[in-house]
């Protein structure tokens, strides 16, 4: 699936959750391919206080409505903070 560019710029502050429905974090940025212009990664803030920084692939991201969806888990070692496919 193809996502436009502008569409997850417009991301950036959004609240993001995981495949089980759960708030994992909010975008602090997004990171673009240098070469093709489209996004790649989302970093996201996560965490009690919104202190750690992950970066979380948007290849298989959707958007709904403001909300950012990615089909990942936080990882058993990590906490919330590594997100990996499942």
């Amino acid at each position: 699936m193809t996502h436009p560019t502008h569409g997850f710029l417009a991301s950036q502050g959004a609240a993001v959750y995981d495949r089980a429905g759960t708030k994992i974090g909010t975008v602090e940025d997004i990171h673009l391919n240098r070469q093709t212009n489209e996004p790649v990664w989302a970093a996201v803030k996560t965490g009690w206080f919104g202190i750690k920084l992950n970066f979380v692939p948007l290849a298989e991201a959707t958007q709904a409505g403001s909300d950012l969806r990615v089909p990942y888990e936080p990882g058993p070692s990590q906490g919330r903070g590594d997100h990996r496919r499942r």
